[in-house]
């Protein structure tokens, strides 16, 4: 699959979440519902292994401030994030509240990844997990994932943010993905809580 417009080259695009050193059936036991009526719970971007389409990345330069009417918090013409310009995504069409966006891409694994790169950072903004304490699966999409990556935390740029984060059941297991929370208007950015339990 061809990555989309603005995608950094040093980055796997991957449409959905998948491991990386484990099977897909150690997945299964950790993420599987149990339960045979979740089977027939369906969300149909999901089964097609796509992102939602009317948006887009956006490398947040001087020009992208100006279409927004303000610096961006992440806006620095110097300084790279993970080897590439920060992004954002953008509505390409208005967005109603509730859409599914797609499911988070990136590499699971079982352990939390360990990026040389983030030694000095006390966060890691392209890592999510799924599951309880006992039994976590980390979503890593650091080097790897899809343009979900790119949805920037709403901190400092807006007064609240228009996506959230939610695990759903999808024909039996648990999924990370982002669904919008408000309407988000055409040109407008997608923005998450990276910290929704502290808010």
């Amino acid at each position: 699959m061809n990555p989309p417009k603005n995608w950094p080259e040093n980055f796997r695009y991957l449409p959905i979440a998948l491991p990386d050193s484990f099977h897909e059936v150690l997945l299964e036991a950790f993420l599987g519902t149990g339960c045979e009526e979740d089977m027939k719970l369906v969300v149909p971007l999901l089964d097609e292994q796509k992102v939602y389409p009317h948006m887009e990345i956006q490398i947040i330069d001087q020009a992208f401030c100006d279409r927004h009417g303000n610096k961006h918090l992440l806006y620095d013409d110097t300084k790279e994030v993970a080897g590439h310009k920060s992004r954002g995504v953008v509505a390409t069409k208005d967005i109603p509240a509730g859409t599914v966006l797609g499911e988070y891409g990136g590499v699971l694994s079982f352990s939390l990844p360990n990026h040389p790169e983030l030694q000095n950072d006390s966060l890691n903004p392209y890592l999510w997990q799924l599951g309880q304490p006992e039994q976590r699966v980390y979503v890593d999409g650091f080097k790897a994932g899809n343009e979900l990556i790119f949805i920037n935390d709403y901190h400092d740029i807006a007064d609240t943010n228009n996506v959230i984060a939610e695990t759903l059941i999808h024909r039996g297991r648990r999924r990370f993905c982002y669904i919008t929370c408000a309407p988000i208007k055409v040109g407008e950015e997608l923005l998450v809580n990276y910290h929704p339990n502290l808010d």
